[in-house]
């Protein structure tokens, strides 16, 4: 357990030189520009005569318009942190390193996923308080709300992360960014193109794609943030709609990392031809 824990914090030490403390600078940036514009919104309303109220009303309004934009792009920022950090860890002196020493494969991937891990789980809380921050000055995001979403949102961040270095584990970086961002984006707006489509009978490509979909993580129904709705506190395993969201997203995150780690115990390292 020692000499794991030592690992990891090599591994977190030694990513931190290698341009990802950058990465968590800009996010902290981004969290502060947030906040910044929503508060100039709120001062400029004030300044063309509207009462403090009105104004607050403002700027609660343009935190949900806010909010409604990036929910669905979330995920997103943990796909990218982890196709970028992934292969980082696995090319960098400190696996070169681990690799002269006797290591089981199977404990290797443990501590490189544990620290990249912790860099995704910082990278959210970054984006979690700063936008709660936010919210809680316009009066939209209670102290409690943005707790109990917190949870709903590491949650799948590092789901997702994981599927994301399975795959890597044995993928080149551009294959792993084409099958867990550029195919699931994809088959969402093909699928609303086919919808839209009054040339033909969409019902059995809609099926097709909706059939595809199921194979990729969909944590956004599962996602409540930047506040934990009445509602979300209703839901749970007596709601039979939210067991098979919940099974479904447990059992497509399994079989991609099942998958990935599969493929890597048959693979030599630095080298993408399988074991006989």
């Amino acid at each position: 357990m020692n000499s794991s824990s030592s690992l990891i914090a090599l591994f977190i030490r030694d990513l931190l030189r290698r341009r990802i403390l950058w990465f968590l600078v800009t996010l902290i940036a981004a969290m502060v520009a947030f906040n910044y514009l929503l508060a100039q919104n709120s001062a400029t309303a004030v300044e063309g005569g509207a009462s403090a109220d009105a104004a607050l009303h403002q700027a609660a309004a343009t935190f949900d318009q806010w909010i409604a934009y990036i929910l669905p792009r979330i995920m997103v920022v943990g796909v990218v942190m982890a196709v970028l950090i992934a292969p980082e860890s696995r090319r960098n002196g400190t696996t070169q390193f681990v690799l002269s020493v006797p290591m089981k494969r199977r404990s290797l991937a443990f501590t490189q996923f544990a620290s990249i891990a912790v860099f995704i789980s910082i990278a959210y809380m970054i984006i979690h308080f700063g936008v709660a921050i936010g919210g809680w000055r316009v009066g939209t995001v209670g102290l409690a709300e943005a707790a109990g979403a917190w949870v709903t949102l590491v949650i799948p961040a590092l789901a997702v992360s994981a599927v994301v270095f399975a795959l890597s584990l044995v993928f080149s970086l551009a294959a792993t960014l084409v099958l867990c961002l550029a195919i699931p984006s994809g088959l969402v707006v093909l699928t609303e193109a086919v919808r839209q489509a009054e040339a033909f009978d969409p019902t059995v490509p809609l099926k097709m794609l909706e059939h595809a979909a199921f194979l990729f993580p969909a944590w956004e129904n599962l996602i409540f943030w930047p506040r934990l709705p009445t509602e979300a506190l209703n839901m749970g395993p007596a709601t039979p709609g939210w067991g098979w969201l919940l099974a479904h997203e447990v059992l497509v995150v399994a079989f991609w990392v099942m998958l990935g780690s599969w493929l890597y115990l048959r693979h030599d390292f630095g080298s993408r031809t399988a074991l006989k």
